[in-house]
This record gives C-alpha cells, structure tokens and sequence, in this order.
C-alpha cells in the first residue's frame, strides 16, 4: 500500500510541475475589431434622410403612445422628434421646408400645451389625436420614396 501511495504522489507532483504554476486555463482575451468611422459626407443623402425619417418616426410613435405618462419621457420624445424633423428638412428644398416647418411648430405648440398644467385625460387624448394626424400628413407627403423618388 505505501508503493501505491508513493507512486500516486509521484504521478501527482510530475503531472503538477510539467504544466507549471498554470493548473487552471487560461482566460481566453478577445480582441476589439477596429472601429470603422463613416463621415457623413460618405453617407448618401438618401440614406441620411431615410434614417433620420426612421429615427422621426419611432420617436413620434412613443411620443403616442406614452403622451401624459410621464412628463421627462414627454420631453425626450418632442425633442427628439423635433431634432429628427428638423434633420429632415436640411435635405429637403425650400418649398417642402415650409411645408415641413408648420408641423415642426405644431408639435412646439402641443409641447408648450403639456408643459404650462398638468392635462386632464380628454385634453391628452386631443393631442394624441393631433399628434396622430400630424403623423400621417408626415408620412404622405415626406417619405423618403417620395422626396427623393420623384
């Protein structure tokens, strides 16, 4: 029994010193893939004009869909909206600008509305209403096929 023992500690202390003081693995490091900057100036006016569209057009939808909720989420949805309406319209020639500009201040209007009193539940359903129809006059007349698709 003291051979096997002897052995077994043997067999131990040469598996433990051929790997050295590494017993566990170690952890594999990923390494970063290099970012890849885009200038805008690369970046087609189309697919500017169509992101900043889609980017609109997500906003205007939560800003629907949460109108009276709560207040900070209110004011991140209009000022995205605008930021992304008015991303819009530097793509757009001076006609379709103003077009573009009266909802622009239309949704300042309904902002300035929710932020003098708190608004009962009629009056938020009104703006939704607003907002809703402001949205589809958007999507009829500035949608990125028919702006730059003519």
């Amino acid at each position: 029994m003291k051979k096997i023992s002897i052995l077994f500690v043997i067999i131990l202390i040469a598996t433990l010193t051929g790997t050295g003081c590494q017993i566990l693995p170690k952890k594999t490091e990923f390494k970063k893939e290099p970012e890849i900057e885009i200038s805008e100036q690369e970046i087609s006016p189309f697919n500017q004009y169509q992101s900043a569209y889609v980017y609109w057009k997500s906003w205007h939808q939560e800003l629907i869909e949460r109108l009276g909720v709560n207040t900070l989420k209110d004011k991140q949805c209009f000022k995205q909206t605008t930021e992304n309406l008015e991303r819009m319209s530097s793509f757009l020639d001076e006609e379709r600008k103003e077009k573009l500009s009266v909802y622009i201040s239309s949704l300042s209007e309904i902002k300035q509305k929710m932020e003098k009193k708190r608004q009962s539940p009629s009056k938020i359903y009104d703006f939704k209403k607003e907002l809703e129809r402001i949205e589809r006059e958007i999507k009829r007349e500035f949608a990125p096929q028919k702006v730059f698709l003519r």
